[in-house]
This record gives C-alpha cells, structure tokens and sequence, in this order.
C-alpha cells in the first residue's frame, strides 16, 4: 500500500486499526519536547503560551517564505537590537511590500501551525509609523541552535 499525500502538510497512511493506538503514542511521543527542551524552556522561564524551544525548531522546519526566514536570520545574529523594516527588506533583497506580505502570509502560518497569532519576534512602531522588528536572546539562541544561516549584519547607529 501506499500513502496518499492530500497535502503539503499532511499524509494520510493506512494503519491496520490494532496497531492504531501504538502509532498515536509514538507519534505524541516524537512531537512531546525532549526534557532538555524542557529543561531549556523552563532556564529562560518561558512563560505558557509563549514560543518555546520545541516551537522554534518546528518554525525552521515550516517557514517557507524567503524575506521571513532571512528576517529571523538576520534578527538572530543581532539579538536583541532591532531592525528597521527597510533593512530587513534590503538585506532580504526583496522590495518591503513583499516583505510585508510575507508578514502577513507568517501570521496566518502561525494560525495553522502553531496555533496561535503571536510572532517569535518583537514589532515595534516609532512616531511616524516606521516598522523596527527585534527577537529576544533566548529565542535567537534557539533559532540559531537549529542550524540559523545568519549573515553578518552591519549595525546601524
């Protein structure tokens, strides 16, 4: 027999039905966070409802939109300064309005995926709207952990 692939993201397999429990208890097992990711979680005092390690690593596996993964990239190497929208952009080498598309296409990846709107990462606006993004040590550690890419980024200032 093989698996029917209905999409991306999910595969269905056929299970013969007495093997259906063991097959749920394996799985729960590998998607349960290892106790050094616990461990990890609980040194940085990640609070519930927050990105936690396991979460990260899951992101890297998934994130497939070019400007986002060079954003967290880039975000990652200069933890926890920020960086403005344009830069991002630039260093992407996208225009900011795909960027900011792919933003958007991130939250609803979030939704899917993770269950929840919030980004792994700070956003912040200044007085005249200007966007300036930021992530969090622990999760630019995290983030970097599984295999980040991070290019050199020049500080501006």
């Amino acid at each position: 027999m093989t698996a029917a692939q209905t999409s991306a993201d999910v595969v269905l397999v056929p299970v013969p039905v007495h093997l259906l429990g063991e097959v749920y208890r394996v799985l729960g097992s590998a998607m349960a966070p290892s106790s050094d990711e616990r461990g990890l979680d609980a040194r940085v005092n990640v609070p519930p409802g927050a990105w936690t390690s396991a979460m990260v690593r899951r992101l890297r596996g998934v994130l497939h939109l070019d400007g986002v993964r060079a954003l967290f990239d880039s975000l990652a190497e200069i933890a926890p300064a920020e960086l403005p929208m344009t830069d991002a952009a630039d260093l992407a080498n996208i225009p900011s309005d795909r960027l900011r598309g792919q933003l958007a296409a991130f939250t609803k990846l979030c939704k899917k995926s993770f269950d929840t709107a919030t980004w792994p990462i700070a956003i912040r606006y200044d007085e005249v709207g200007k966007a300036f993004y930021s992530m969090s040590e622990h999760i630019a550690a995290w983030w970097l952990d599984n295999g980040g890419t991070a290019p050199a980024v020049e500080r501006k200032g």
